[in-house]
């Protein structure tokens, strides 16, 4: 657990994601599943329930292994671009607006907010320049002055202390006393030509007013986001419904909105694992026509892919699971394993054609010589899955979509590659030589 962060530490509680000292982060770790009659996600819900009456509390909760593709991404990020803050403030209450009307959004919040209170200093340039300082200069000596800085430190009998500049405790209650803090110049200024002090009051001056907490950059023009979570529904269901609710707004000219977060990061790893399939069937295709020495072999044998890719999509829709990247991976292990069953079935058929068997009695009889040690492999891999499919374990939930896709993709795809392929290998083989 964090609160806010140790004073003089300011750098690293932004490192750690805090922002401020009114912001907290808490970890919480359940009893095993074992041991507990609800879900994790029934569990924030319930928090959400109980906490949400409590007035100004801002919170953002979710599972730990939601930041497996970025800790610093929520599940939902809209992004709005422009040049102008008052125009994207307008377009991120809208994008509010829209989220709220989405059922399973959960925790909108944005990082826009303003309102945060400033003591802005305002240098005279002109000034400074007459006395040799560079604005950096200035705002080091006075952060130095508010928060410190390590200069040295001193080593004793093996232990080693750090030794930091502050200005006095008074300053954190009358700011105003910056003023009077001395900043040393090297050239000559208000007719003194020898080194010495000048306070900061004599080239700046001080101005309360309010601004924003950070402000954000991307590519080259000023940024806005709109974070949320989500719940009930899936992650793809709900953003599809998001989609269609930002095409209703019309940003004005010079103004975009794009959507980011883990969302965006899941659909670019899906997109990956899409192009390595892909590459895969290529490669795998390669290799089996240089070793068949024939290009329809292996033409016969990818016919086992898309039966296992619907049997894949059928074992998802049947468990309630969807398209993402963990079961995506199994579609790449469902590659190799179902090209394997066909390779077995198609080579056998070959050999037996090769020792003068006719065609229509080389697929029957390769058909069913193959059956045995072609279900005994397939039924090892998929009882080998049943655990991981049932979600037993900690944390089984991450990869249980992986081990359901290759269930369904291998089982429908053995059923079907003992008929579907032999079939195709009949039919291209007796057109090619009747």
């Amino acid at each position: 657990d964090r609160i806010g962060f140790p004073e003089g530490l300011e750098e690293a509680g932004v490192v750690m994601g805090l922002a401020d000292t009114n912001e907290g982060e808490f970890f919480i770790k359940l009893v095993p599943k074992s041991k507990r009659k609800i879900t994790t996600r029934d569990f924030i819900e319930e928090i959400r329930s109980s906490v949400k009456q409590i007035p100004g509390l801002k919170m953002n909760l979710r599972q730990s292994f939601e930041q497996l593709f970025n800790s610093d991404s929520a599940a939902i990020e809209i992004h709005v671009l422009g040049q102008h803050l008052p125009a994207i403030k307008e377009i991120m209450d809208l994008v509010k607006t829209k989220l709220g009307e989405v059922d399973g959004i959960r925790d909108i919040d944005s990082d826009l907010k303003g309102g945060k209170p400033e003591l802005r200093l305002i240098i005279d340039r002109n000034q400074a320049i007459r006395a040799g300082l560079s604005v950096p200069q200035i705002g080091e000596s006075v952060r130095t002055a508010l928060q410190g800085r390590k200069i040295t430190h001193y080593r004793s009998m093996g232990d080693e202390l750090y030794i930091r500049l502050q200005g006095p405790r008074e300053l954190e209650n009358y700011p105003s006393l910056l003023l009077n803090l001395p900043l040393e110049i090297s050239q000559p200024f208000g007719g003194n030509r020898l080194p010495h002090m000048i306070p900061v009051g004599q080239i700046a001056t001080f101005s309360w007013t309010e601004g924003e907490e950070k402000l954000y950059r991307q590519r080259q023009m000023r940024m806005g986001t709109v974070f949320a979570n989500y719940a009930i529904r899936s992650l793809g269901d709900i953003m599809s419904e998001v989609t269609r609710e930002l095409d209703k707004i019309a940003p004005p000219e010079g103004n975009y909105i794009e959507v980011g977060g883990i969302y965006k990061d899941q659909l670019s790893a899906i997109k990956q694992l899409t192009n390595v399939f892909l590459l895969g069937m290529l490669l795998v295709y390669m290799i089996m026509a240089s070793q068949f020495e024939s290009f329809k072999d292996p033409f016969c044998i990818f016919f086992s892919v898309p039966l296992a890719c619907i049997g894949l999509i059928f074992g998802l829709f049947v468990c309630g699971q969807t398209l993402n990247v963990s079961s995506a991976l199994g579609m790449v292990v469902l590659l190799g394993i179902a090209v394997n069953n066909a390779i077995v079935l198609i080579d056998y058929i070959k050999q037996l054609r090769h020792h003068g068997l006719p065609l229509i009695d080389a697929v029957v009889e390769g058909t069913t010589a193959r059956l045995r040690p072609i279900a005994m492999t397939s039924i090892t891999t998929v009882l080998g899955l049943i655990p991981l499919s049932l979600g037993w374990g900690e944390g089984s939930e991450v990869q249980q979509p992986l081990a359901i896709s290759v269930i369904g993709g291998l089982s429908f795809s053995t059923l079907l590659t003992l008929i579907v392929v032999p079939c195709i290998y009949f039919e291209i083989e007796r057109r090619v030589k009747p």
